[in-house]
């Protein structure tokens, strides 16, 4: 059995571009990016809101991570997720866990549910691709948004009043202390 003698890492920025690059023994290297990688992704968690904002562009084929995180701020009553992605290729095809049409998917598919603290779910996708929401929410609960305008025009008709907001830069790669 042959071992692992090199292992490279890198540390990402929300555009993708590579700050940081570990090289070597795969042990020693790993535990020396983790440093960096707490100092680099590490922010403080904002307080619950009711308006959620988060860029989801960093792992832009696994959109479904920042779903989680976006709706952990989200108060017990609820409110409103905007999730924002930009990409031209799509996500990524988790062949245990995606669906393949309407009614089949790998062996731990399941249909989508949205959490009854989502009361509504925007997502800003340039590129609409409904294949990508069939990890986190149903077709029907996704008001779908082409531009930022488009966004502010639905949260200003769903909070008259104003709502507090927090804004999450990247909830792909973002690690709350």
């Amino acid at each position: 059995m042959s071992g692992l003698d090199v292992k490279v890492d890198a540390i990402l920025n929300i555009k993708r571009d590579i700050t940081a690059l570990f090289v070597g023994e795969p042990i020693a290297q790993y535990y020396e990016g983790v440093k960096l990688a707490k100092k680099h992704y590490q922010t403080q968690k904002p307080d619950r809101a009711e308006i959620v904002v988060a860029n989801c562009n960093a792992k832009i084929n696994e959109t479904v991570i920042g779903m989680a995180v976006a709706e952990s701020l989200l108060p017990d009553s609820g409110g409103t997720i905007v999730m924002i992605n930009n990409n031209p290729s799509g996500e990524v095809c988790h062949y245990l866990r995606r669906s393949f049409g309407n009614h089949i998917g790998g062996r731990f598919w399941k249909p989508p549910a949205l959490s009854k603290k989502v009361k509504r779910l925007i997502l800003l996708m340039p590129y609409k691709n409904k294949v990508s929401t069939d990890w986190f929410a149903p077709p029907e609960a996704i008001t779908w948004a082409n531009s930022w305008q488009d966004v502010l025009a639905i949260l200003n008709s769903d909070y008259p009043e104003g709502a507090r907001v927090a804004i999450i830069p990247d909830a792909t790669i973002q690690l709350f202390n």
